[in-house]
């Protein structure tokens, strides 16, 4: 490794989001289905595709999901989605959309032979090296200037079925139904009481000592999820965030 790199990387003056980035992953299931963390601004679970992959590089315990847009519906267990108007194509805007031109246009992954884009079963067996990029949404997140931070694959590894090797589905992986979605975290947090809220996300703060691990279970709280100021407070990842200012005051 050349010098300035290796100095760059031992450099503990640089900072980092702590969320994964910069990994081989490889595709061991796939699937049309909703996570708890993922509604939309009346609360209301979203579908996504999800990615349940393996990496040589870091512990991915999350499925990574794509959000599709507005108007599509689950199929056949998550097996495959249809638009409620009959729409075939999915919006370049959409984050399912970006990665269908990254694959498809940029990387020139030949998905049209692996079957429909509306198809979950088409991405499994496939690898990408994946980067964290910035991606701008018009009209969205305006406490964030309208922009994100979101794994996108970056160069293909390709398709690990064609060489032989069996893949299985990790036992952690998991989403849920539209249904479960919208009790998922009242079955783990139960009511909350205005004033306890504040209590709680403290004292779950103080439990996970990464931030990521603490937003991950924060958010599903439906109280957070629809109160749009605190989620903003919540999935900020800077020194003023919440969880930076509840570890800073634990500690004095």
């Amino acid at each position: 490794m050349p010098e300035e790199i290796k100095k760059h990387l031992d450099d503990d003056w640089e900072t980092e989001s702590g969320l994964p980035d910069d990994f081989d992953c490889w595709i061991v299931d796939a699937k049309f289905g909703y996570l708890a963390e993922y509604t939309d601004s009346q609360g209301r679970p979203v579908p996504l595709l999800l990615w349940y992959c393996e990496s040589p590089d870091v512990d991915l315990e999350q499925p990574i999901p794509w959000s599709l847009g507005s108007g599509w519906q689950i199929r056949a267990e998550g097996a495959r989605v249809e638009h409620k108007d009959g729409r075939k194509r999915f919006v370049d805007s959409s984050m399912y959309g970006r990665l269908i031109n990254r694959v498809v246009k940029d990387l020139g992954v030949n998905m049209r032979s692996r079957g429909s884009a509306k198809e979950a079963k088409v991405w499994v067996g496939l690898g990408f090296h994946m980067k964290r990029e910035e991606v701008k949404y018009e009209g969205l997140m305006p406490e964030r200037g309208g922009k994100t931070s979101r794994l996108m694959p970056v160069s293909y590894l390709g398709d690990r079925r064609e060489k032989g090797k069996v893949v299985e589905l990790p036992k952690q992986a998991k989403s849920l139904t539209e249904e479960e979605v919208t009790i998922a975290a009242r079955e783990t947090f139960g009511e909350f009481q205005p004033e306890d809220l504040m209590a709680r996300l403290k004292k779950l703060a103080l439990e996970h000592d990464q931030c990521l691990k603490f937003q991950m279970e924060a958010i599903k709280i439906p109280e957070v999820r629809s109160d749009n100021e605190l989620k903003a407070d919540i999935l900020n990842d800077g020194e003023d965030g919440f969880w930076a200012r509840v570890w800073r005051e634990a500690r004095g």
